[in-house]
This record gives structure tokens, sequence and C-alpha cells, in this order.
């Protein structure tokens, strides 16, 4: 049976639902450890998955998180697909691209950088990556939504 680690989580039934959802979990919980508050955001609105705020500011990202495991080619995160996902109604995109160790290397991308791109893809490993989206890798136990609203206008 296939099984995919990811941070503490074993998931028996793979699949892009499964690593979607639990992806969705992971970023919520390095958000909470980053120090923002975080909340899911309904089914319905598609304006991402998890809307987090600075507990000094106040300021408020909508995040659409996309969560890929290497598929013997690479990472792929898809960002847009007519009538199911579309990052283009969030503030930010955080890909996490999970390693064979179960970790992940988190991307902060605003969607501003996106523009209307419907894929990104990483053929190395995402820890060693230094294309066009190398910039926007993080730390996950440093991970921060200011540098990438900040840094990268």
């Amino acid at each position: 049976m296939r099984q995919l680690r990811l941070f503490d989580m074993r998931i028996e039934k793979v699949n892009r639902w499964t690593v979607g959802s639990a992806g969705e979990l992971v970023a919520y919980d390095l958000l909470e450890r980053a120090g923002y508050e975080v909340a899911r955001i309904g089914r319905g609105d598609k304006r991402g998955d998890l809307l987090a705020i600075d507990k000094d500011t106040g300021e408020m990202w909508r995040i659409e998180v996309k969560t890929s495991r290497n598929t013997g080619r690479g990472w792929r995160f898809s960002l847009f697909k007519a009538g199911h996902t579309d990052c283009r109604h969030a503030d930010v995109v955080m890909l996490l691209a999970v390693l064979k160790n179960g970790k992940c290397v988190p991307f902060v991308i605003p969607v501003s950088a996106v523009g209307n791109r419907k894929t990104i893809e990483f053929r190395r490993e995402p820890k060693d990556y230094t294309g066009q989206w190398a910039a926007y890798r993080q730390k996950p136990h440093e991970l921060t939504l200011e540098r990438a609203g900040q840094n990268h206008a």
C-alpha cells in the first residue's frame, strides 16, 4: 500500500485530495507556530484556504495552499484550473513541496507575482532550487508573510 509521510502525519490513501487536505493542515500549523492567528476559509469561498492575521498589526492575508510530492519528474503545483482551483482570488499562494522524509519546503508567493500562470514546477530538490521562485522559499520554523509582501512587490 502506498503511504505518504507529511511531518507527523501518515497518509494511507494517497491521492490529490488527501495530500491537499494534509497540506492545508500543515500550513495552518506552520502559520500558527509563526505567531499568526489562523482560520480556515469555508469551502464555498474561492478566495483561499486559510486566513492568517498578524496578531500585532491586524494585517490579514488570504492564503491559497498548494501541496505537491515528487512525482518522479519533480514537483508540480496547479494554480489555476477552470471550474476547480484558482489562486488568483487569494493574497498569497503557499506552495508546500513534500520531501521524501515527510518534511515540507514552503514557498510563500504573492499572487501578484504569479500572474496568470497555471502551474509552477520544480524539477530539482526544492531546498536546492535556484530558479525564479527561489527568492520566495522560507524555512518552516521562520515562516513570515511580511517577507513575501514587502520584499517582492
